[in-house]
């Protein structure tokens, strides 16, 4: 599992406290990752349509609230 946030270190300290693998600098970095399967999207309401179809396209699950 990992995590992908707006701010390249605190995301890598997230990923630390939360004992995640791996953290992501965007999205495009996180959907080409042949490991990921799923993508939760927790992000403005604004971005859920244009991250969803980009998560959808590559044939990963997606989970958006």
């Amino acid at each position: 599992m990992g995590i992908l946030g707006v701010d390249d270190q605190r995301t890598q300290a997230a990923a630390t406290a939360l004992q995640l693998s791996k953290a992501y600098r965007n999205l495009d970095e996180l959907i080409a990752d042949d490991d990921v399967q799923s993508v939760h999207i927790a992000v403005p309401s604004r971005l859920h349509y244009e991250m969803s179809l980009k998560v959808l396209a590559t044939g990963q699950h997606v989970m958006c609230e």
